[in-house]
């Protein structure tokens, strides 16, 4: 039911055992406060892999987020529905880097668009929201998805000039330009 793998030292389990430690996760009623510990380490995780990702660790910290990926799916989808800032944050600009180095833009637009959908009527006009926006139009170009990407790229542009956000009218601006 419970195995090691001894080149990665990662633990897997049988499906039916996870079954059982969620049901008792939710009896104990601590449920949000372990969701909330999941995703702020996932948060984190990718954080501290930010440098890396942009330094000479690139290869191995892509590995390391792909080793994780489930998990940080989990986290991802955790964060949007509790509409945390600043934990979306982290996964962002770390999720940025990996879409445009590792290119998983069919994986990626999918995490990216439920977040566009949920946090829309929530953060519609705030740089979070438009941060968000460069990552699923970065994924929809890198798809192939021209016109769907420049209009949300757009938006992206428009909501980082509002705010005069340097950095985010630069990230924008950088991927309306493959457009």
């Amino acid at each position: 039911l419970l195995r090691r793998d001894a080149d990665s030292g990662r633990y897997e389990f049988h499906e039916l055992l996870r079954q059982y430690g969620e049901k008792q996760l939710e009896k104990s009623g601590d449920k949000t406060g372990v969701l909330d510990a999941h995703s702020a380490y996932f948060a984190d995780f990718l954080r501290r892999r930010e440098g890396d990702l942009k330094g000479q660790r690139q290869q191995a910290a892509g590995q390391e987020i792909e080793n994780d990926f489930d998990n940080i799916r989990q986290a991802w989808s955790y964060t949007v529905q509790q509409a945390q800032v600043e934990k979306l944050d982290h996964f962002l600009k770390a999720l940025n880097l990996l879409a445009y180095q590792r290119k998983q833009y069919a994986e990626l637009v999918r995490l990216a668009a439920f977040a566009v959908e949920t946090l829309e009527s929530v953060f519609g006009e705030q740089s979070i929201y438009g941060r968000l926006l460069v990552l699923y139009g970065q994924c929809l170009e890198g798809l192939g998805q021209y016109e769907n990407a420049e209009n949300h790229l757009r938006r992206a542009l428009a909501i980082a000039e509002a705010e005069n956000d340097v950095l985010d009218i630069a990230q924008a601006s950088l991927w309306l330009a493959r457009v």
